[in-house]
């Protein structure tokens, strides 16, 4: 702005420096909320799209709608415009905006302001009022130019809650609106009942820059690079690309996503710094913070800072990044501790728009009271400010006379609660009923943005109505924020609004009695589930926090369940091994039935497989989740439901190489099988036949139930019956097995023939662990051949694709 002339428009004038005034006062408006208006007030009368107000205000840098949302919103509430009859910014469906009032140019000396001009313009310099943070705010300066210069670097801010971690990263990012060639991509931790989702920080960040006014250049960099991540955006493909990148990347391991990831961020900051903001680490999930540590050890060049916050004391990972970190020449840990008094009278000057002396000995007893904690300091002068008590103590405003105004505001802050929580309380108080029900509804959410639809399903009202009392509150600053709108996989689209503070969250969490707290868990978790009911996975770990705090614990077993095979998809076994030790743990909970210990059987059959794959096949903890999981089984006696459970005993028992328990674990997989009715189970079924047979060296029934399992893989649906279990392709494993046994009794055109036929079908369905399994096998036939070229060009070409993948 600082090239422009003033403007003005009906009561207001925009100015180059002064910022938004109305008459002699100027509004608090934030920088980018300025660009915003300038760009539409100089097109007044005509429709300017988003995508010429992304290039305006956010040059260079990937943002997503909500920030311009959030602009919008800011600007309507300084001019006092309704959205819904507006006089002054109209939204233009699906093409951007208008500006309605008529412009004019100002002379520049237009305007006399009782603001000084050199605080204008420091506060249009920053997104926020943010005082007495000079030096961390230099330190990420300082970081940014190095890693435009391609150095990588990180900056880890720690602090307690309403330190300023966040608004201190936020006036940063501010400050570089006008940068050309950076991109920015912010990712939230989100605070689970004990089950996180693996990688979802990383995720969420790369999902808004793909979705930001630059995105379509990004997903072909994933394309290319971390094809396994772009798997798990599936907002970001159709359907059909989905299931061929699932077929493509299944079975990733955890040194292939992080090495994906690596890959796909230096591309991007290969010729453009990229800022990447980790918002919230200590609640962030293991494989995240693994990632994060890897990060930082790197020594590539890569024009990329790291910017992390967290409280220290809450994740022991964490914490010792953070100690780690202090001795790295990359990094900065910047401690953020409360303000001095200087800094509190800052604040003063910005609330009061002016400079008195009576401002000191306030800021003193301000101080004393907060020990310089911000955010308490704020709702503190959220106390002062409606009773007229931060007015010039000269005047007769409105409110307490001037002179009355110290002891005022003395008995004021002696009346206070010492706790900010019951600050907090009395606030809350002082809203009407049905803003307090719905902030309380909404308190029980713990995602950072939540969407209006379900705190109004939780308190009982109707969507319009619910929005249209939080956006008032949000209007006010008063415990929200507006981020756009929310949409669900069921077609729900509301408006969407975040906590200001998650301390204001937390106070209100905590004035729900426990059954209360019950009773909207419960809302939700109906109202989550009835909205993901096409992707239920996608809600999977939200959903099992609010079936659990709902006490509906077999509910919250099976989410769990589901967000455990989540985290095995995305090679994260820590997160899915504690996924299914929490389900196991609520299942106990339940009174003893033959149906909760087909569930157990069910979930220990799994945990022993995520256990198996991390850590080992000998491990002893699966052995004993498999050994559990039989008994209950026996218990049950067989049933065609606990085919997977007798499944992952028989590969348990038969990779141990105990082929007898193996062989007659097999032999009951077929009874179950011929109980029922499903190809699939059956193909399983002479799936473990074949191995066991192979491994006993019976070529012959080997070779039977490997034919008779690829007969059953080459009908109309063969692709959904050969991949029922397992991380590889059943059809493809039939004929490896047949190519291997063939060639064992010395039939070798026929095992040509069926190593030929297994990598055909490999290559088909584009899966790489089955092509690499093909290879392998096909390669030994060949040997057995003494086709030496012939064995040596597919193992050359299977070492290479396991170590491509």
């Amino acid at each position: 702005m600082s090239e422009a002339r003033p403007l003005r428009f009906g009561h207001y004038t925009l100015d180059p420096v002064e910022g938004l005034m109305r008459g002699r006062r100027r509004l608090h408006v934030t920088r980018q909320s300025l660009r915003v208006l300038h760009l539409l007030a100089s097109r007044a009368g005509r429709v300017v799209t988003k995508e010429e107000v992304f290039r305006h205000a956010w040059p260079g840098i990937a943002v997503t709608d909500a920030a311009l949302t959030s602009c919008i919103q800011e600007l309507r509430r300084a001019l006092e415009d309704d959205a819904r009859q507006p006089t002054y910014i109209e939204t233009v469906h699906r093409r951007g905006f208008r500006f309605l009032k008529p412009t004019r140019i100002e002379p520049d000396d237009a305007l006399a302001s009782a603001v000084p001009r050199a605080a204008a313009a420091s506060a249009l310099a920053s997104s926020g009022p943010v005082v007495g943070r000079d030096e961390p705010l230099a330190i990420l300066e300082r970081a940014l130019r190095h890693a435009g210069q391609g150095h990588r670097r990180c900056v880890l801010v720690v602090g307690e809650p309403g330190i300023g971690k966040t608004t201190l990263v936020e006036a940063f990012l501010g400050r570089q609106g006008g940068t050309a060639g950076l991109h920015v991509a912010r990712g939230d931790a989100v605070e689970r009942l004990g089950v996180s989702e693996p990688y979802h920080p990383l995720l969420e960040a790369l999902a808004r820059l793909c979705r930001g006014p630059r995105g379509e250049a990004f997903i072909p960099l994933l394309r290319q690079y971390a094809p396994a991540w772009l798997a798990e955006l599936p907002a970001l493909q159709s359907p059909s690309e989905r299931r061929a990148l699932q077929r493509q990347t299944a079975g990733a391991t955890r040194g292939r996503l992080l090495r994906e990831l690596n890959d796909a961020i230096e591309s991007v900051a290969s010729d453009a710094t990229l800022v990447l903001w980790l918002e919230d680490a200590h609640w962030a999930d293991a494989s995240t913070l693994d990632w994060l540590s890897a990060c930082t050890r790197r020594r590539e060049p890569a024009r990329l800072l790291l910017v992390v916050t967290a409280r220290p004391g809450i994740s022991a990972r964490v914490d010792a990044l953070c100690a780690r970190l202090r001795h790295e020449p990359c990094a900065d840990v910047v401690p953020l501790g409360g303000l001095d008094e200087n800094a509190i009278r800052e604040i003063l000057k910005t609330r009061c728009g002016n400079d008195a002396p009576w401002q000191a000995a306030l800021a003193r007893q301000l101080h004393a009271r907060t020990e310089g904690h911000p955010f308490f300091t704020h709702v503190l002068l959220d106390e002062l400010e409606p009773r007229g008590l931060l007015a010039d103590e000269q005047g007769g405003e409105q409110g307490v006379a001037g002179r009355a105004r110290p002891a005022h505001r003395e008995a004021l802050l002696h009346a206070v609660p010492d706790s900010l929580r019951q600050l907090i309380e009395r606030q809350v108080e002082g809203l009407s009923l049905d803003e307090q029900q719905l902030l309380e509804a909404a308190s029980i959410v713990d995602e950072p943005t939540w969407s209006a639809a379900l705190a109004a399903a939780c308190a009982g009202v109707g969507i319009v109505e619910a929005e249209a009392v939080l956006a008032g509150l949000a209007r006010r600053g008063a415990f929200l924020r507006e981020e756009g709108k929310a949409e669900w996989p069921d077609g729900t689209v509301a408006a969407a609004f975040s906590f200001v503070h998650v301390l204001y969250r937390d106070a209100l969490r905590g004035r729900l009695s426990a059954a209360r707290r019950v009773e909207l868990n419960r809302v939700a978790a109906a109202r989550l589930e009835a909205a993901f009911g096409a992707a239920p996975e996608q809600a999977a770990a939200q959903l099992a926090v609010h079936f659990e705090e709902g006490r509906r614990f077999d509910r919250a077993a099976r989410c769990l369940q589901a967000a455990a095979n989540t985290a095995s998809r995305r090679g994260a076994g820590e997160e899915a091994r504690l996924s299914l030790e929490r389900a196991l743990a609520l299942l106990r909970e339940l009174p003893a039935s033959p149906e909760r210990d087909e569930r157990e059987a069910e979930l220990q059959v799994l945990l022993g497989s995520v256990v198996m794959a991390s850590d080992g096949w000998a491990a002893p903890a699966a052995e004993a989740a498999f050994d559990r999981a039989r008994m209950l089984c026996d218990r049950l006696r067989k049933t065609v439901q606990l085919f997977p459970s007798y499944w992952g005993v028989w590969l348990y028992r038969w990779g141990r190489g105990d082929l007898a328990a193996a062989r007659d674990l097999a032999a009951t997989l077929g009874t179950l099988a011929r109980s029922s009715e499903r190809p699939a189970l059956r193909l399983q079924m002479h799936h473990a036949h074949w191995a066991t047979a192979f491994s006993l060296g019976e070529l012959d029934v080997s070779i039977a139930h490997a034919d008779a399992g690829f007969a059953l893989c080459e009908g109309d649906n063969g692709d959904e019956h050969a991949s029922v279990y397992g991380n590889h392709d059943a059809g493809v494993c039939s004929r490896a097995f047949a190519a291997r046994a063939l060639a064992a009794q010395g039939r070798l055109e026929a095992a040509a023939r069926a190593g030929e036929t297994a990598v055909a079908r490999a290559r088909q369905i584009g899966h790489p662990f089955s092509l690499a399994l093909a290879l392998v096998f096909s390669a030994a036939a060949r040997q057995a051949m003494g086709d030496a070229p012939g064995c040596a060009d597919e193992a050359s070409e299977a070492a290479a694709l396991a170590f491509r993948h």
